[in-house]
């Protein structure tokens, strides 16, 4: 028998190597004997079994086809082997397992493929257990998370009773791991086994010092609730408290951590009675994970401030996260009449602090300069999207995302939507659903559940009074951008999911009458691919666009104010739509690159008046009760360079419900037959234009504008105030200066603009052109495939449209297109005139204001 491996069964045994009284050692290893010298062996210790499998279950030896088969399923050697023969920079962590002594226990699969997917299982002999006995397993663990499907864990069987398991599903480097078990009833017998599985290409898994005890101590006394335990360690959370699912009467905290059984307590913020004590739970069925727990915290009272802390450990030896706080939404009853939001997009990759330093501008300017003042100030914290680099790479949630944003993310609950990033390495694949965004799913478990039941929590919605928040995942509806790329998906187009882009429409129509029928007086949506944008028009998706028609009108007909919030693209944008009190807001970008500030893809929309290539953050402030319906944008920008926030907001916009009131005159009402190319128009207010953010111009060839012509819009670029645009790798104000009591319609059309001016005049997508339609709001370059424009999507000469119309659903008459497409996908009639040798129009038109 190996020296190293001991089974002490004597009922007195309970002193063996030091141990404290009552803990009895029934097996242990430290594969000294099994790694020695600078031999990489594939033979465990006496007793242990090793096995490589192909994960998919197909027979026969697993046939490696890149790397050395010498690595191939757990292997015995030393340390110091181990990173002579792997690369040990800095990125890889594989000398930082410290605590792996002498000989170690290892599977290495970086740089190793076989012909499919394959696991490998490393098992420790089985031992004697006694039902209901307790029982505690350690090991020294340095392990490193690869890709999706890739998963590991360390799993307790028994002859009788169901199995342990406890899963490792992020970075878990040198440290001791713990698991707690109780042997089921009728159990006789239990075996430990660590599980590599579904591998292909990823990183490692190392073991040492396996110790197996039975506890025959007496269980600790309870906890006593009356007051947190007097402590200062802490529990290791890879990921801290992070608020979700806020709502009138519960809130839930969500943390990860392989400590077993932690709790979460609350009780009112000020109280001197005793915290409420909730089991932590994981996840059930598909979005399972063992290390992420959620406390369901129900029965609070609403529009009131809670203190509550994460503990694990028993009442002899406790760890405690916390104290932190959070404020329960309020009912109409509590008379709020206030709510502000944090918004931010894109803090997908970590770089330079730029989210933390975000995080920390914004505690100084909205908190008072303290976290925990931001569970007052703050209702929720909106991201849309591309939280993370990789949704399948767990060591990027933490790292990425949650532990710059752990400042307040414990105080703030973090209201979200997903975006493509989160869907790399967990791709919409046709058939495999589960797998979509699963990570993702994991993390924001316990978001409402009123979405899809078969596409859970890919959207949602959730009321802050009268206040309606849409979270939306469009990816699949993007036909690119699922995997990171699209040339093994035909260019894009096998990643167009129209079922599920059907679905979501559908249950977003079914809201829309409900919204309406519950007069709420705001409505925001969060979609991270935007319907339109200025820098990079490959990146919208028309489907958004659907949505976003349907908030317009709901605004038009009601007078609700609406909003949408994307990201996708690196910078930042502000517009509002045309005839309803709709924003525009692209919420970019917490972290990533910021676009170039002169791209071909480049656009000067007409919904878009503000284009700022800066990092930053915005506040999104609604009013309530008896005040006037508004809401209040501002932007605070954390500059290029990402390092210095401002703190004053660098941009705002507010919006009412109140209708302007007053009727604008147009001196030149009759002005005969007159040049085209000379014609501008005016209007004048008695209490002068200077108060007039934008005008509306309509034209007609029906004096009365009463159906029997087409009535064409001129709104936007050249009727508002400003428009901060890029030109010549410039941001500029085009409006500086302009008049917007008149309106030059001559020069505008004769000389309609270039939608896409960095690119040859000559070419294709040089020559088209802006016009002027009825509806105006930038309607052609929502739905008009003629305006989008994608040169990766096809083969050959360049197409329009590409990807984004294919991305479209099949219409009642077979075609692919839009309901809610004001044109029904064909050309538009547009207002304009062909001039004649003399200079003359063809046509002849009555205007209005």
């Amino acid at each position: 028998m190996d020296a190293n491996w001991r089974f002490l069964w004597a009922a007195g045994a309970w002193a063996v190597c030091g141990l404290a009284q009552a803990q009895t050692v029934l097996q242990e290893q430290n594969f000294d004997a099994a790694g020695t010298g600078a031999v990489i062996s594939a033979v465990p210790p006496a007793g242990w079994t090793v096995s490589t499998f192909y994960s998919d279950g197909t027979p026969g030896d697993v046939k490696v086809t890149q790397g050395s088969a010498d690595w191939l399923g757990w292997k015995f050697l030393t340390p110091g082997t181990w990173t002579a023969n792997k690369k040990t920079d800095a990125t890889t962590r594989r000398g930082d397992f410290t605590l792996g002594t002498g000989g170690i226990a290892l599977i290495e699969s970086d740089g190793l493929r076989a012909d499919k997917p394959y696991s490998a299982s490393l098992a420790a002999p089985s031992i004697e257990v006694t039902s209901a006995k307790n029982y505690v397993l350690t090991f020294d663990t340095h392990y490193r998370q690869g890709q999706s499907p890739q998963t590991a864990d360390v799993t307790i069987t028994f002859d009788k009773g169901a199995a342990l398991i406890q899963r490792l599903s992020a970075d878990t480097l040198n440290q001791k791991v713990t698991v707690s078990f109780t042997a089921p009833e009728g159990a006789r017998t239990a075996q430990a086994s660590w599980n590599y599985r579904s591998t292909s290409n990823n990183w490692y898994w190392a073991l040492d010092n396996v110790k197996l005890q039975r506890d025959d101590s007496a269980p600790p006394a309870p906890f006593d609730p009356s007051a947190l335990p007097a402590t200062s360690a802490r529990p290791a959370l890879t990921v801290g408290p992070t608020l979700q699912n806020p709502g009138t009467d519960h809130m839930a905290v969500m943390f990860e951590t392989t400590e077993s059984k932690p709790t979460v307590w609350v009780r009112k913020a000020g109280s001197t009675g005793s915290f409420t004590i909730v089991n932590a739970v994981n996840a059930e069925g598909d979005f399972n994970d063992a290390s992420i727990f959620f406390g369901d915290l129900k029965g609070l009272d609403s529009n009131t401030l809670y203190e509550y802390a994460v503990v694990t450990g028993t009442s002899a030896a406790p760890k405690v996260a916390g104290p932190y706080q959070f404020k329960t939404w309020p009912r109409e009853s509590d008379q709020v009449k206030s709510a502000k939001f944090a918004v931010v997009s894109d803090t997908q990759d970590g770089k330079a602090n730029r989210l933390k330093n975000i995080v920390q501008g914004l505690i100084a300017n909205d908190c008072n300069g303290s976290a925990a003042q931001c569970a007052q100030t703050l209702a929720g914290f909106v991201v849309p999207g591309d939280l993370v680099g990789s949704g399948s790479t767990r060591s990027h949630w933490s790292g990425h995302f949650f532990t710059p944003l752990s400042a307040i993310s414990a105080y703030v609950p973090i209201v979200p939507a997903p975006g493509n990033h989160e869907y790399f390495g967990e791709q919409a694949s046709a058939g495999t659903e589960k797998n979509w965004l699963k990570t993702y799913r994991k993390y924001f478990n316990r978001m409402p559940a009123n979405g899809s039941a078969k596409h859970p929590l890919h959207w949602y919605h959730i009321d802050y009074l009268g206040l309606r928040i849409v979270g939306s995942d469009f990816n699949p509806a993007s036909a690119m951008h699922n995997t990171g790329g699209w040339t093994s998906y035909d260019n894009g187009r096998g990643l167009f999911r129209a079922e599920y882009m059907k679905e979501h429409l559908d249950w977003f129509t079914g809201l829309m009458k409900k919204t309406r029928e519950e007069r709420k007086p705001y409505m925001v949506l969060l979609n991270h691919h935007p319907c339109l944008s200025e820098k990079w028009r490959q990146g919208e998706v028309m489907g958004v666009c659907d949505f976003i028609s349907q908030m317009e009108d709901y605004g038009r007909s009601t007078g609700a104010i609406t909003a949408n919030l994307n990201g996708h693209v690196h910078f930042y944008e502000r517009g509002n739509s045309m005839d309803s009190r709709h924003l525009w807001l692209n919420v970019a970008s917490g972290a990533g690159d910021l676009e170039n500030a002169k791209q071909d893809d480049d656009s000067d929309l007409d919904v878009i008046a503000n284009t700022k290539l800066t990092f930053g953050y915005g506040t999104l402030q609604v009013g309530f009760g008896d005040a006037v319906p508004s809401m209040e944008w501002k932007r605070y920008d954390l500059g290029a360079n990402g390092s210095s926030m401002s703190a004053v907001a660098d941009d705002s916009i507010r919006v009412t419900s109140t209708r302007f009131s007053a009727k604008p005159t147009l001196p030149q009402a009759r002005m005969g037959k007159i040049d085209p190319a000379t014609l501008k128009l005016g209007y004048a207010l008695q209490d002068g234009a200077s108060t007039i953010y934008e005008a509306q111009w309509q034209l007609s060839k029906a004096a009365g504008f009463d159906g029997a012509q087409p009535v064409y819009d001129v709104w936007g670029n050249d009727t508002r105030r400003e428009n901060w645009t890029y030109l010549n790798n410039q941001r500029v104000n085009t409006q500086s200066g302009a008049d917007i009591a008149s309106l030059e319609l001559g020069r505008i059309l004769a000389n309609p603009r270039r939608i896409y001016p960095n690119v040859g005049a000559t070419t294709k997508r040089g020559g088209v052109k802006s016009a002027i339609v009825a509806g105006g709001n930038s309607l052609l370059d929502r739905f008009n495939c003629a305006y989008k424009w994608d040169e990766d999507g096809d083969s050959g000469d360049v197409r329009q449209g590409g990807r984004q119309c294919f991305a479209r659903l099949v219409l009642e008459n077979g075609e692919k297109g839009s309901v809610f497409d004001p044109f029904h996908g064909k050309a538009p009639r547009s207002c304009g005139w062909a001039p004649t040798s003399a200079g003359t129009g063809a046509c002849a038109f009555a205007t209005r204001t």
